[in-house]
């Protein structure tokens, strides 16, 4: 593919941050597999700590109960030796459609996110939203407010790479697409 080319696909499956009202973020994507591929590695015990860190040694899930009232817990330690802990609640899971579930950090205590996360096919890909509903806007803006968009893009481009190369395939992390 020509420079431009090349351009336009990186363009296509940039990720964007929006602020959808006084009370809500979203982070959408485009991924280059099917909704089923997309939506495996964010549920399949091995490969959803990818969602927290390319580097897997440093997160340690200490929770992963896929079912509504069940609860995922991961702790992700940082290069410069701090940890933060993810964890939340499932409340819809719809295969390979939607996923709704709490979201909590622990630098940010007491704020709690009602996150929906739907899949859709686009042609040969699959656009991923994350939108984050908050109590406040104070809350909106405590979560929204710490530099976590080249975190978070950073991630999403490494999730990309690996669904690319055949991670969360039918028979899970090490199954090709």
């Amino acid at each position: 593919m020509d420079a431009g080319g090349t351009d336009r696909a990186r363009d296509r499956t940039k990720t964007e941050f929006s602020r959808v009202s006084e009370v809500e973020n979203e982070v959408t994507r485009l991924f280059h597999a099917s909704p089923d591929r997309v939506f495996r590695f964010f549920t399949d015990p091995a490969t959803f700590p990818y969602v927290f860190s390319p580097d897997l040694s440093r997160v340690t899930m200490e929770k992963m109960d896929l079912r509504p009232g069940g609860v995922y817990a991961a702790v992700v330690r940082f290069p410069n030796g701090t940890t933060m802990r993810f964890s939340g609640e499932f409340q819809e899971i719809d295969p390979p459609r939607r996923i709704v579930n709490t979201f909590s950090a622990s630098i940010w205590p007491g704020v709690v996110a009602l996150e929906t996360d739907t899949f859709e096919p686009v042609g040969a890909f699959t656009r991923v939203r994350v939108r984050y509903k908050f109590a406040t806007r104070e809350d909106r803006d405590r979560m929204s407010g710490t530099g976590g968009e080249g975190g978070t893009s950073d991630v999403w481009d490494h999730i990309d790479r690996l669904l690319q190369g055949g991670l969360g395939g039918p028979a899970g992390a090490g199954g090709g697409a």
